[in-house]
């Protein structure tokens, strides 16, 4: 399940949120013991300028959001620790902002796509016949 977060950043720690950010790619081996920890697949985030000054826009795919984000919470890991000092430190409003749109494919039909599968044969209802029964069975 992909999520996306924003976050205004204090003008005055910008410098040293992109400097952490980057410490981060320098530890990439770190990362990824958080990542399976927290059931992360996949982690982008952007500094960006806005009219109200960066905005952070942060983007997670996870297994699941909610043990991730008990597992980052709880983790006795340094770097989850620092990166935790850190976002308090240098974020100042989080804002909450829902999707205009969303759509996902459950994982067993993307793998399937990924294949070389038909979507159409893959979404289809089973076609029933006129006594209500399954006729795909």
């Amino acid at each position: 399940m992909l999520r996306v977060g924003f976050a205004y950043i204090w003008p005055e720690k910008e410098a040293r949120l992109r400097s952490w950010l980057q410490e981060l790619q320098g530890r990439l081996p770190e990362v990824r013991e958080t990542f399976q920890r927290e059931t992360v697949r996949h982690e982008q985030i952007f500094v960006i300028k806005a009219e109200g000054g960066p905005l952070l826009v942060y983007v997670m795919e996870a297994e699941n959001h909610e043990a991730a984000k008990a597992a980052y919470a709880e983790s006795p890991l340094s770097i989850d620790k620092e990166h935790q000092a850190v976002l308090e430190e240098c974020l100042r409003d989080r804002l909450r902002i829902e999707p205009d749109f969303e759509c996902s494919v459950p994982r067993e039909i993307g793998s399937a796509l990924n294949q070389g599968a038909d979507c159409t044969s893959l979404v289809q209802p089973p076609v029933a016949d006129v006594h209500g029964t399954n006729t795909d069975a």
